[in-house]
């Protein structure tokens, strides 16, 4: 049986979600679940982001890892994105089971992202990725342009609800910046909302490799957009 780490249990994520706690008392026993159903040998110490708990495993001769997320997280939307990115960048996805929230993925250097690159190189893998990611969207995949109008609408009540913390002059620009973005159109390749350092590791089939990407369909820019 695996240990849950004491790190994720005390996150204030679950201070005031019951299921969520219920879900952490019951990793040992999904994980083991899954490993008897997915043919699996348990082979390191569990690691966690803010959203899920990360079990190496052993799938035959396949090193990968157990990616258990919590309820209401939505694991088919992620899965559609690996499916759909199959082959161009992504981790590689073995086995999902969405209604109990696991996914069994190939398994990359989780020690290095491209943090550990001088920004200029991590910035070009960034840009060879975004390239590499910019096929053909399915037309059901939000759009970058629906992102522009919402954030065009609120603007302007966010700042508000902040005090209003930077000049009228930079919410107006802000807000006339995203309504161009909105009235254009934005075309329909794929893009990743969640782009950055942190989301690419090293190993898979090419030297780096998305993990956890989110599925839009839009402007390639957007990719970049808050890569710092």
């Amino acid at each position: 049986m695996i240990t849950v780490p004491a790190s994720f249990r005390e996150m204030p994520r679950w201070w005031h979600d019951a299921d969520g706690r219920t879900w952490l008392d019951r990793l040992p026993a999904l994980a083991a679940a899954h490993a008897a159903r997915w043919i699996l040998t348990l082979d390191g110490p569990p690691r966690h982001g803010s959203n899920a708990l990360v079990v190496p495993a052993r799938q035959r001769a396949q090193a990968a890892v157990l990616r258990l997320a919590p309820p209401g997280d939505d694991l088919s939307t992620e899965a559609a994105a690996l499916r759909h990115w199959a082959g161009h960048g992504v981790v590689e996805l073995l086995e999902v089971d969405a209604d109990s929230g696991a996914m069994l993925l190939a398994r990359l250097d989780a020690e290095r992202s491209l943090h550990a690159l001088p920004p200029l190189e991590a910035a070009a893998v960034l840009g060879r990725i975004a390239r590499d990611l910019a096929i053909p969207a399915p037309r059901d995949a939000r759009s970058t342009r629906d992102i522009a109008a919402e954030e065009a609408d609120g603007f302007a009540s966010r700042w508000s609800a902040l005090g209003e913390p930077v000049p009228p002059r930079l919410l107006e620009a802000a807000t006339a910046a995203a309504q161009r973005l909105a009235a254009r159109d934005p075309g329909d390749l794929s893009v990743d909302g969640d782009l950055h350092h942190g989301q690419v590791l090293a190993g898979g089939r090419r030297d780096w490799t998305v993990v956890d990407p989110v599925l839009l369909r839009g402007d390639r820019e957007y990719d970049l957009g808050r890569v710092p």
